[in-house]
C-alpha cells in the first residue's frame, strides 16, 4: 500500500503505467524522468521503485504483451490474426508507438524483443539473428507507422512474418 496515496501494489503500477504514457504523449519518451512519472500517478518514488528499476524498465512492462505476440512470428506456428491485430492496436495508437520506437528507446525495444523471440524459438536462434529480427520488425512497422507504405495491418503482419522465417530459419 502506498503510503501517500493509499494505492495497493496494482493500482500504483497501473498509475505509473498510465502516467508513462500520458507523458509520452505529451513530450514523447526522450523527455520521460521517473520524477515525473512519480508526480503524474501520484505514487511515492519508494512506490515507483518498488515496481520498476527505471524508466526503461517501465517501457519493457508496458511493451511485453504486444512484443510477446509479435515474437510468435518466429515460432512453427504462428496465429496471424493476433499479430494482425497487435499491429493494428500500434496504428490505433499511433503517436505513442512512434514515440517509443524512436530513439532512444529502441534498444530496449529491441533488446526486450529479441528475448521474446529467443524465448518462443528456442535456443536454435543465436542471440545476434534474435536481435537482427527484432531491429528489422520494428522498422518495418515504424514505416508502416509513418505511412511509407499503403496497406492494412494484416498485409503488415504477413510481410513481417515471410521476413521473420528468413531470417531466422
Amino acid at each position: 500500500m502506498d503510503k501517500v496515496t493509499g494505492m495497493s501494489g496494482k493500482s500504483a503500477r497501473l498509475a505509473i503505467l498510465q502516467a508513462f504514457a500520458d507523458i509520452i504523449l505529451e513530450s514523447g519518451y526522450e523527455k520521460v524522468r521517473v520524477l515525473d512519472i512519480v508526480a503524474r500517478s501520484g505514487v511515492a518514488r519508494s512506490t515507483f521503485y518498488e515496481h520498476f528499476q527505471s524508466r526503461e524498465d517501465v517501457l519493457r512492462d508496458s511493451m511485453r504483451g504486444p512484443f510477446e505476440i509479435l515474437a510468435q512470428l518466429a515460432a512453427p506456428s504462428c496465429d496471424i490474426a493476433r499479430v494482425a491485430a497487435t499491429v493494428n492496436h500500434f496504428m490505433e495508437n499511433r503517436a505513442l508507438a512512434k514515440s517509443v520506437m524512436g530513439n532512444p528507446g529502441t534498444e530496449t525495444l529491441i533488446d526486450l524483443l529479441a528475448e521474446s523471440i529467443e524465448a518462443q524459438a528456442g535456443s536454435a536462434v543465436p542471440v545476434l539473428i534474435a536481435r537482427a529480427a527484432a531491429g528489422a520488425q520494428l522498422a518495418v512497422i515504424s514505416s508502416w507507422l509513418d505511412g511509407k507504405t499503403a496497406c492494412d495491418a494484416n498485409d503488415v503482419a504477413h510481410m513481417l512474418r515471410k521476413m521473420s522465417l528468413a531470417l531466422l530459419m
